[in-house]
Parts: structure tokens; sequence; C-alpha cells
């Protein structure tokens, strides 16, 4: 059953209710990079990073049921056959250069999250992971652009929102090809 990740702006709202400084889109990007890059990550492990810095333990109080969702839908969706998975941005119908924004943060938070994950040297990883890393560093540099909003900026956006997708797929796979092939859970190039 193929269920959608919780809406952009509520994240948002439980983020900086926790004192988090960075919204949405980087904190989805950095659990989906912990996901690829971590066996066994847990919710709690994911918050820690998501709100270190705030002075606010990610144990107590409670954080809001909507970011345990946000983490359990992703790794659903993540081990999911069905290509289901889909990056947490803002709504369609918010202006384009918004868009675009939380674009370059969730690839700031993915690029961030292999860091916390133990990728040092990414240029070693397998096939096409060093170029898709390379994209992202130049998507999260995405701000201050002149947009239009006509159709061909849109176009360039929902295709950049699914290159990342399957890249971030294809990133996923291949680091599950290392996982079994290093035998002790850790990503063996670091």
């Amino acid at each position: 059953m193929s269920q959608t990740l919780p809406d952009f702006d509520q994240i948002t709202d439980a983020l900086r209710a926790l004192g988090a400084e960075s919204e949405a889109a980087e904190n989805h990007g950095l659990l989906c990079a912990m996901l690829s890059t971590m066996e066994g990550v847990t919710a709690d492990a994911w918050l820690d990073i998501a709100l270190s810095g705030t002075g606010q333990d990610a144990l107590a109080p409670e954080p809001p049921e909507s970011l345990r969702t946000l983490f359990e839908e992703t790794r659903r969706q993540f081990d999911s056959d069905e290509f289901d998975f889909h990056l947490l941005l803002p709504h369609d119908e918010a202006i384009l250069a918004v868009r675009v924004e939380a674009l370059g943060h969730w690839c700031q938070g993915f690029l961030a999250g292999l860091a916390v994950g133990g990728i040092q040297q990414p240029e070693n990883l397998p096939g096409e992971l060093p170029e898709i890393i390379k994209d992202m560093l130049e998507i999260s540099r995405a701000e201050g652009y002149e947009l239009e909003g006509d159709s061909e900026d849109e176009a360039a956006y929902t295709e950049l929102v699914e290159y990342l997708r399957m890249g971030v797929l294809l990133f996923r796979e291949e680091l599950r090809r290392q996982f079994s092939g290093a035998g002790d859970g850790e990503v063996p190039i670091h």
C-alpha cells in the first residue's frame, strides 16, 4: 500500500517547535543519506543529528508524531520495490523560486548526511555516485536565480526532482551492495 510523506509545512513547523534552524527539505535530505549509508538508523538517531545545536534532546520532550511518521514513511519508501520514493519538498502550488531553494536545501542535507554516514571520499564511490554527488553540490548552491515560473522553468525543476529521486534510489541500491559485500554492516568506502 502506497502512502505519502507528511506535509512539508507540517514538518517544518514541527522542526521549528523543537528549535531546529533547518527546515523540512534539508532534514529529509539528511535522513535519506543516513538511511543510505548506515544500517539500523533509528528516528532518534536522525533527530539527534537534525536537532544538534538546538540544546534540545530529541528524546525529551517527545518529538511530534509527524517527525516519526516522516522517518517511518521514508524508510518504507526506500525499502519498497515500487520506486515510490519521493523527496519532501514544498507543494507544487508554491512559488517556483521557493521550491528551487528547498531543492537546494534538500541536497545540502543529503550531502551533510553522507558525512554523518562516514562517506569521506565520495570520489571513490562506485558507478555514477560521484557524479550524482557533484550534481547535488551544484544544486545545493541554487538560490537567487531569476525564474520566470513559465512552463520551461517548471519542466526543468520537475526534471531535476526526478533526477534526484532516481539518483537517491541508485545511491541506496549501490550502497546496499557495498553493505552486503562488506560483511560487517559498514560502508567500506571512507
